[in-house]
């Protein structure tokens, strides 16, 4: 395509322009195709690496023009009018330039690869598909209280520390931090799993490329504490064996849109390199300059950019969690984006008491989402502080990790799932699933019921080849399979082993289980094993 730059310096004004200013020198132009690129749908392996091309194929995810990089031509005549290129975005075809020439910018809309559409590429959805996947197997490591030290409290709420001891832990499960920086995480000693582990899978600054993330701010660090820690008896993370990707998106300094951008340009990169989990401890809606700020009409879940952008991580098979926000008590009260994304697990905050935190922000009545969706411990939520102490910490910020941590053991635990499926399960896992409202959303998630949730066992058969029964029951159990079984173990939701016992009962035999020491009525989990093969089921004493 011949490119008329010509007529670009022979107008100056420019009405309805979508070269939309996201800051007093940054600005969004929209382009109007991919003509001319280097790049083709048919070889994906020349711009997304394997395990983002894996994603895509277990969830029955297309690659599309969407996912082709801007064209090179595009961006090299933009250079060459002076402006600077701040990123791009192939999801949305866009790029964000720097120049303080308006009247340059005023003009970019002639342009004729630039478009005048505000609307293309703005919504996506992805192709979710069913999946089976009725057992799981775990290596049983037991863990006390005392191993998690401080974090305890916080993490036994969430019903997740039984999936660390069913083996769950995060491991092979990659999480993007997207924060305004990580500082000291290539030194802190409380790290050194991490990075001795090469857990630490890469690191990237979209602020300022040429500055060292492990210099920057100190928040994302305190966020990351509270996965990926791994020091027993003192301190343990959510998901201390998942591996990370550290961006940077998030200039502390300033609020402005060009922020939104920075976040769909490291959304896009943890995409590429094959990330599961988004967790973003960030919202916008107000900014240094009050033009630009939202209102609550915005919250609509495709309207702020920085929520497009989530909802297209998502389409292409990632969860995306992101903190509710922290105006619960301030005069905005509510949600900032990007967490009024329909498909965005919006995270709210509680003390360890299960009280929802007075800042945590609150949902809008009338949407169409609940929001928050889930809640965790965001009120002195124990961290690793700037100085390398353990300290506290307040915020939203610090419960969205939690949930992301445990939800990296959950997809570890079901590997078959979709992303739409995890968070479902979540979801109805939680206390308050059946009466969600504006401020508690649907409770507080319990991870070792959603495991049982997406194990899809129901009440008296697991499988075909075992039947549990009466369930529910009052004081004797029966178990019969037609394979053998060497161990059966008693659970409750949060991980509490209750019951133990090692035999060689043959395939077919009735096994009796009585005196199980289950005292109070409620649902638990049982777990059959033998030389090949392990179970989990559901069991409810009345």
């Amino acid at each position: 395509m011949k490119l008329n730059l010509s007529i670009l310096f022979f107008f100056f004004l420019s009405l309805n322009t979508f070269s939309q200013r996201m800051s007093p020198t940054h600005y969004w132009i929209s382009l109007k195709d991919k003509d001319n690129n280097t790049y083709t749908i048919d070889s994906p392996e020349q711009f997304l690496s394997s395990r983002a091309i894996s994603r895509r194929q277990k969830a029955n995810i297309p690659v599309t023009l969407e996912d082709l990089p801007v064209s090179d031509i595009y961006l090299d005549s933009l250079r060459s009018l002076g402006l600077k290129i701040t990123g791009s975005s192939k999801w949305f075809n866009a790029v964000v330039v720097e120049t303080t020439d308006t009247l340059l910018i005023d003009s970019i809309d002639y342009l004729d690869f630039v478009s005048h559409s505000s609307t293309e590429y703005a919504n996506f959805a992805g192709t979710i598909i069913e999946s089976e996947n009725n057992s799981f197997h775990f290596e049983n490591k037991l863990f006390t209280e005392n191993d998690y030290g401080t974090a305890y409290t916080q993490l036994n709420i969430l019903g997740g520390l039984g999936l660390h001891e069913l083996g769950f832990k995060g491991e092979g499960i990659h999480i993007a931090v997207l924060d305004g920086g990580f500082f000291r995480v290539d030194s802190i000693p409380w790290f050194k799993n991490i990075r001795d582990n090469d857990q630490i899978i890469s690191h990237k600054d979209f602020v300022n490329p040429t500055s060292n993330i492990f210099n920057e701010n100190s928040h994302g660090m305190s966020v990351l504490s509270t996965m990926a820690v791994n020091t027993p008896g003192q301190y343990i993370g959510s998901s201390p064996e998942a591996s990370f990707l550290l961006l940077r998106s998030e200039d502390v300094n300033t609020e402005t849109k060009v922020e939104e951008a920075l976040w769909l340009f490291a959304a896009e990169y943890a995409d590429s390199m094959g990330a599961d989990i988004i967790t973003a401890s960030l919202g916008y809606h107000f900014f240094d300059f009050p033009e630009m700020n939202y209102d609550y009409s915005n919250l609509t879940g495709v309207d702020a950019l920085v929520t497009r952008a989530a909802e297209a991580a998502f389409s292409k098979g990632m969860i995306v969690i992101n903190s509710a926000g922290n105006q619960g008590d301030d005069s905005w009260g509510t949600i900032t984006t990007p967490a009024d994304g329909k498909n965005v697990l919006a995270i709210g905050a509680i003390d360890t008491e299960g009280n929802v935190a007075l800042f945590s922000s609150r949902g809008l009545e009338e949407s169409e989402s609940i929001k928050p969706d889930v809640l965790a411990v965001g009120v002195e939520t124990s961290i690793i502080t700037a100085s390398g102490t353990i300290g506290k910490g307040s915020g939203t910020s610090f419960s969205a990790p939690q949930i992301a941590g445990f939800t990296a053991c959950l997809w570890q635990a079901m590997p078959e799932k979709t992303n739409l499926e995890i968070i479902n399960a979540i979801r109805k896992s939680a206390s308050r699933n059946s009466y969600p409202d504006a401020t508690h959303g649907y409770g507080i998630p319990n991870f070792m019921l959603a495991l049982w949730i997406l194990s899809e066992v129901e009440n008296n058969i697991v499988k075909p080849e075992i039947q549990i029964y009466p369930n529910p029951f009052q004081n004797v159990l029966y178990i019969k399979a037609d394979h053998a079984i060497t161990k059966i173990e008693i659970y409750t939701l949060s991980g509490k082993l209750l019951y133990s016992n090692h035999n060689d009962w043959k395939s077919g035999e009735i096994i009796q289980i009585e005196n199980v020491g289950i005292e109070s009525p409620g649902i638990y989990l049982l777990r059959t094993e033998n030389n090949s093969s392990t179970l989990v089921s559901k069991i409810i004493k009345q």
